[in-house]
C-alpha cells in the first residue's frame, strides 16, 4: 500500500523549495496564532510557519540560533506548561500552540 503524497512549494531564505516526497503520515497538527495547520513533522517552527503561508519579516535573525531573535513561547495541547525555545532550532510537535 502506498501513502498519498503532497507536492509542496515554500520559500526558505529566499529560495523556493519543492518537495514532492512528504508523506501525509508524517504531517503534524500545529496552531499558529489560533489557526490549525497541518505541516511536515520534520520542520522547525520557523520553517513550518513559512510552510503554512506566513511571511517572516521580523524576529527571524540569523536562522541558526546564534542571535536569539526568534525566541518563542509555546505549549503542547493538553499541557498547561509554557515552554521557551528558539523557533529556528525547535522541531514542531503534534498539538503545538505557538503565539
Amino acid at each position: 500500500m502506498t501513502l498519498p503524497y503532497k507536492c509542496v512549494f515554500f520559500v526558505y531564505q529566499g529560495i523556493t523549495i519543492r518537495n514532492d516526497k512528504i508523506a501525509m503520515s508524517n504531517m503534524v497538527n500545529v496552531y499558529f496564532f489560533g489557526k490549525k495547520y497541518s505541516v511536515p513533522g520534520d520542520l522547525t517552527i520557523m520553517t513550518a510557519m513559512e510552510y503554512a503561508g506566513y511571511t517572516l519579516k521580523r524576529g527571524c535573525g540569523c536562522r541558526h540560533g546564534f542571535c536569539g531573535a526568534c525566541a518563542t513561547i509555546y505549549r503542547i495541547k493538553g499541557c498547561n506548561e509554557l515552554k521557551t525555545c528558539l523557533a529556528c532550532q525547535t522541531q514542531v510537535q503534534e498539538g503545538m500552540y505557538v503565539a
